[in-house]
């Protein structure tokens, strides 16, 4: 098995062990900009597309301005997957890419939330589920060190943070503006000619 950056480090951070605080969330934001994260991935997110916590939101600012010694962390948050068309908060911040997913066929999956605020999408279940590492043993989904039926947005939002990986590791001087223009203009253009809400 090989990821999309196979020789990145990764920071793992868990922060739904149950009845956490929007504090302890942007603690945990906070909490991988300080301590070296570059790319902050997010396969989570409200089921509103309405909502906001100031003290959220300021962690978010905050790791995306200043994060990577001033350069600005990338963060993704997945669109949600509530056959909605718009995207669910926190995915819905001006500083954070929102991602949604397509299928293997290219077409938007139709659980991907969708609308003015996203960003890219990339590849998720469709036919069959994305295989990607798990927690070991039985703490994870299968009982295994893998599983095959990880998928949803969330699956598709680490695809993104994984292209963005290898752009900070081909330049990483680069700022979080520059990455993010690289990723958009150079993804592959779907559906209609230029943006569009899918």
């Amino acid at each position: 098995m090989r990821g999309v950056a196979p020789e990145v480090q990764i920071l793992p951070i868990n922060i739904f062990i149950g009845g956490e605080s929007t504090s302890q969330l942007a603690d945990a934001i906070s909490f991988a900009s300080t301590n070296g994260a570059a790319v902050i991935s997010n396969s989570w997110g409200y089921d509103s597309c309405e909502g906001r916590f100031d003290v959220f939101d300021a962690a978010v600012r905050e790791a995306a301005q200043n994060g990577r010694g001033g350069k600005g962390c990338i963060i993704t948050f997945a669109s949600g997957n509530s056959f909605n068309t718009c995207v669910e908060y926190p995915a819905n911040l001006l500083d954070v890419i929102a991602v949604g997913a397509v299928t293997n066929q290219g077409e938007r999956s139709n659980y991907s939330n969708f609308g003015t605020s996203l960003d890219l999408v990339a590849p998720s279940n469709g036919a069959a589920g994305v295989r990607t590492i798990d927690r070991m043993g039985g703490l994870g989904y299968d009982g295994r060190n893998y599983t095959r039926n990880f998928g949803g947005t969330s699956a598709a939002c680490p695809v993104v943070s994984g292209v963005a990986a290898l752009v900070i590791s081909a330049a990483p001087e680069l700022s979080a503006s520059a990455i993010k223009n690289i990723l958009y203009t150079s993804a592959k253009d779907l559906g209609q000619s230029g943006r569009d809400n899918e």
